[in-house]
């Protein structure tokens, strides 16, 4: 049985993902109380084979604390969230030794899913053997690739250094555009139209751009240097303008 905890945009997207694709396994999910951070029917757990929290970076070490007692011996969790190495270090230090671990980002989300008709070819996973049998990692590695998956291999430090000029520079654009309010116009050109796509396929992760700066520290160097190149840009064209009459 795989289990899914969290039933977020992710958490839903991905339920439905292995309903379609793993059809032969049970799923199960999980998700806190709505008045607490409680998770009920977390006893389910000790049936589970696999285990996947798809929940806010945040909240992620206090999951780990509840289900840390329910996991059997031999049960691989997979991490998914955006961050890798605050992710993994939790892992290691709150889960038993007896559990095994993989971390793993898959590279999209609901709208480029559902974009794809929620089909897995040519999309991009990020995975690490964080603490797993080398035998069952590279069936699961070989799996996901059988998915159609484009699986790159990436320690949990290499993927945040990467992910700080790419993913956290695009969610960053993404909630620029949505807060200037850009919209489609009868003048688009194809350019225009690739800022719009960005927009529409970030316009719901505010909340993944703050947690992905607040838990991976080689985002501040990119927002440092957006900060100051736009700055530059804006100061090279107000100088460049030629003068007013008189």
């Amino acid at each position: 049985m795989i289990a899914v905890i969290g039933r977020g945009n992710f958490g839903r997207a991905l339920l439905r993902l292995l309903n379609t694709h793993l059809a032969d396994w049970e799923t199960e999910s999980l998700d806190k109380a709505p008045d607490s951070s409680r998770i009920p029917n977390i006893d389910i757990l000790r049936r589970a084979r696999v285990v996947i929290p798809a929940v806010p970076i945040a909240s992620f070490g206090e999951v780990l604390r509840q289900i840390a007692p329910y996991l059997q011996p031999g049960t691989i969790v997979i991490d998914v969230c955006t961050i890798k190495a605050h992710t993994a270090r939790q892992m290691h230090s709150l889960l038993p030794e007896h559990v095994e671990l993989i971390a793993c980002h898959p590279l999209f989300g609901p709208e480029s899913l559902a974009a794809a008709g929620w089909q897995l070819k040519g999309l991009n996973l990020v995975i690490w053997a964080e603490r797993i049998q080398a035998e069952r990692y590279d069936r699961i590695r070989e799996g996901l690739r059988d998915l159609g998956l484009n699986v790159i291999e990436l320690s949990p430090q290499d993927h945040d250094r990467i992910l700080a000029r790419s993913q956290f520079l695009s969610l960053l654009i993404g909630a620029v555009l949505v807060r200037m309010d850009i919209q489609s116009t009868e003048m688009n050109t194809r350019s225009f139209d690739e800022l719009l796509d960005v927009r529409d396929t970030t316009c719901h992760d505010y909340g993944i751009l703050r947690d992905v700066f607040r838990f991976n520290s080689a985002c501040d160097a990119t927002l440092a240097e957006l900060e100051k190149t736009l700055g530059d840009i804006g100061a090279e064209l107000r100088k460049s303008r030629l003068p007013g009459p008189g």
